[in-house]
């Protein structure tokens, strides 16, 4: 029992028995630099993405931040 602002408090744990959720279907997400694919089994879709331009532009960054360094 704990007393806090004048209240009295009561903390109460209980035991209860649980099982393990089991999987019974599932979807496959592929995230690559030119595209995501999302499906299941024989069916799927892809979803371009332009995430190779940013990793360009990331490295361009990072070669410029390499060569300042240097001077």
């Amino acid at each position: 029992m704990l007393l806090k602002d004048g209240k009295r408090f009561l903390k109460v744990t209980l035991q209860k028995s649980w099982k393990k959720p089991e999987a019974k279907d599932g979807v496959a997400v592929d995230a690559n630099m030119a595209e995501v694919v999302v499906g299941k089994d024989d069916r799927y879709f892809r979803v371009p993405i332009r995430q190779d331009h940013a990793h360009y532009y990331k490295s361009l960054a990072e070669d410029l931040q390499k060569e300042d360094e240097k001077r």
